[in-house]
């Protein structure tokens, strides 16, 4: 049979997550469910999804739901194959659910429910039938719970996540400008928020989340106008970026109950400061459970194997970008003084470096790092499988960093900067996809196939922006971000 893509080591269908449940336990599963979404976040950063009637939700987790190959290759800003691409419209492969994802949707008014899904080549067995055959190299969700696996078989270490979502909620566009016209001017952290049109609408989608068993730690205005931040309690890496694609989708929905409108961009206001979306990270040993980091009285105040992850990161960061930011507009957001860390450095509580080693108020110090360079444009699987395979790279190698940076670098001046190796962030996607392409360890992890075809997208969106102004641009990605 012809194969489009590289070979993944023939990982099959049973290697899905899956509990144990029969014909009965599933049809009771989605009980008073009107709709099934089988649905998953394609390479483009969109989430995507088909209904079924729950009647036929028992034969689906068997047998997978049909896609398109050609589905998979798709830019977010116009449905077709691009020039470059390693598929075409030819040719199919099953999505098939992981009922650890399963959850009814209590925001949706009719009663739906969603599971997540991973992707499988088709294959046949020796009489004809149409199997499942190879995981498809296009599947993110698996790509980034590969690496986790990595460090869990190679290290004897569990990556635990969490994030902090920055977004904002507005009413309406300017009819002129297609602009966002902003609904408030709180302050950060300002109490009115909690009385407040958009403060009342935020206060429905948390409520909502933790009926979800989504744990929800803090949430809070931000800096610009219509802005909040809901910070999410630790997890397995897989769940928490599983619980954060439920959250966009949840805000969504109950921004639009409100008669709201929500953004994840990260610069929708040009004057105003913009939407982040920082992942948080440490290691637990598998046997004593214990978080690895912390080591007081040490040099660094956290352990060497912690030292080594991060200095893996530092060392890919600048290619990281073109995966992690990944559009046009992402770096109108990353500039010096934004508290948006526009340099590759890191440091000890230094909102401005790239990589912030962070201290809860309470017990060991240094128990988490922050990965500031993340933004809602992206794919937040294919995002932080990149960083855990940098963190990998770190791990094996025994990477160093450098001395922390304990001021603002852009107030060390460029030549203070070059005398200490800092370099600053990527300015632009072209600069960023450069360096990602001539990152050998992260393209190898990637794979030929997954790289032409994100490479072909990012191709096809540069130019479609090339010749179009930064507003222009802007109405475009406000009807997908």
């Amino acid at each position: 049979m012809l194969r489009l893509f590289d070979n993944l080591n023939g990982v099959t269908h049973s290697e899905v997550k899956q509990e144990k449940k029969d014909d009965k336990e599933l049809a009771k599963l989605v009980s008073g469910v009107e709709w099934v979404r089988i649905s998953f976040v394609n390479v483009n950063g969109l989430l995507l999804s088909i209904a079924i009637p729950p009647s036929r939700f028992p034969q689906i987790v068997k047998t997978g739901l049909p896609k398109p190959y050609g589905l998979l290759a798709c830019p977010w800003m116009w449905e077709g194959v691009p020039d470059g691409a390693p598929v075409s419209i030819v040719g199919e492969c099953n999505l098939v659910p992981d009922l650890s994802t399963f959850r009814v949707l209590p925001y949706e008014g009719e009663n739906d429910a969603m599971v997540f899904g991973e992707l499988f080549d088709r294959g046949m067995d020796a009489s004809g039938r149409l199997v499942h055959g190879e995981r498809m190299p296009y599947c993110t969700r698996y790509f980034m719970r590969k690496q986790a696996q990595q460090i869990k078989d190679e290290f004897g270490l569990e990556v635990t996540a969490g994030v902090e979502l920055e977004f904002m909620l507005y009413e309406t566009t300017d009819d002129a400008t297609k602009t966002i016209k902003p609904i408030d001017t709180l302050f950060y952290e300002d109490d009115r928020a909690y009385r407040s049109k958009a403060g009342k609408a935020v206060r429905e989608m948390v409520n909502t989340l933790q009926t979800m068993n989504i744990g929800v730690y803090t949430w809070h205005a931000e800096v610009a106008a219509g802005q909040y931040e809901i910070s999410f309690a630790p997890g397995p890496v897989i769940e928490v970026i599983d619980n954060l694609v439920y959250t966009k989708q949840c805000i969504n929905a109950i921004a639009e109950k409100h008669n709201l409108k929500a953004t994840f961009l990260p610069k929708p206001l040009f004057e105003d400061a913009g939407n982040g979306l920082h992942v948080h990270m440490s290691l637990k040993d598998i046997h004593t459970g214990k978080n690895i980091f912390p080591a007081p009285g040490t040099k660094r105040g956290f352990s060497l194997p912690a030292e080594n992850f991060l200095a893996g990161v530092l060392k890919h960061i600048t290619a990281i970008c073109g995966v992690s930011m990944p559009t046009t507009h992402s770096y109108m957001r990353v500039r010096p003084g934004m508290f948006a860390s526009a340099y590759a450095c890191w440091g000890y509580e230094n909102r401005e470096a790239c990589i912030r080693m962070a201290s809860p108020p309470y017990g060991e110090p240094f128990n988490n790092v922050e990965f500031r360079p993340f933004d809602g444009t992206n794919n937040p699987y294919l995002s932080v499988g990149l960083y855990l395979v940098a963190g990998i790279d770190g791990l094996r190698n025994k990477l160093e960093l450098p001395d922390p940076v304990e001021t603002d670098p852009h107030s060390l001046g460029e030549e203070e900067r070059t005398r200490r190796g800092i370099k600053p962030l990527p300015a632009s996607l072209p600069e960023a996809l450069e360096n990602l392409k001539n990152d050998s360890v992260l393209i190898e992890a990637l794979g030929a196939n997954l790289t032409q075809l994100y490479f072909a997208q990012k191709k096809a969106e540069l130019a479609f922006f090339k010749d179009m102004s930064d507003l222009d641009q802007l109405k475009h990605f406000l009807q997908k971000f």
